[in-house]
């Protein structure tokens, strides 16, 4: 039986400072370099939330998980916690060696909110050149701020209310609505 993954924190720099990020790792050489984003619609919840699911992930990958905080809004609105997410996956990168992890099998994985942060990350290093990624994984993805797909018209009334609640907070100015980092499925660039 492997034993449970060693955990530790760092700092890293954010998009309006300093932020922290939680490393999980496990014995073994990993599969891969995982920076795990959290849920939370964009206005709850950190990386303590997501710290078990961490945990279980680098102990059944023998890997690595990266779990970064980042801002929340409505306090930092768009493009602050994109920015973050991307920062967090730059930081991955460069401390890849003393780290002792392999940043050539970089993955960003995203759950909810965090699903909308990773399709960003991705979109931001393709489009600034860097880092490079070897996949992404978007978990129940909020990508489209006009909430106007069939999943959301057919869930309950206080659950859309919820999402709304979040977009508003997240993307308080009409603008950044129609932004591709803001708003991934709304994108004309999805390639690469």
């Amino acid at each position: 039986m492997k034993a449970a993954p060693d955990c530790a924190t760092h700092a890293y720099p954010g998009f309006r400072g300093e932020r922290l990020l939680r490393v999980f790792r496990s014995e073994g050489a990993p599969l891969a370099t995982v920076v795990l984003l959290h849920g939370g619609g964009f206005v709850s919840t950190g990386m303590e939330a997501i710290a078990p699911a961490a945990e279980r992930l680098a102990h059944r990958l023998a890997g690595v998980i990266l779990v970064p905080d980042y801002s929340l809004a409505p306090a930092a609105p768009f493009p602050a916690a994109a920015e973050d997410a991307h920062a967090a996956l730059r930081w991955a990168v460069g401390h890849a060696r003393e780290g002792g992890w392999d940043a050539r099998r970089l993955v960003v994985v995203g759950v909810e909110a965090g699903g909308n942060l990773a399709a960003a990350a991705a979109m931001m290093a393709r489009d600034r050149g860097e880092p490079a990624l070897a996949a992404q994984v978007l978990v129940r993805p909020m990508l489209d701020p006009s909430q106007s797909s069939r999943s959301m018209r057919a869930c309950p009334e206080h659950e859309a209310e919820r999402c709304r609640a979040a977009w508003r907070a997240y993307l308080p100015s009409g603008a950044d609505q129609v932004h591709p980092y803001a708003a991934p499925l709304a994108s004309l660039r999805l390639a690469g």
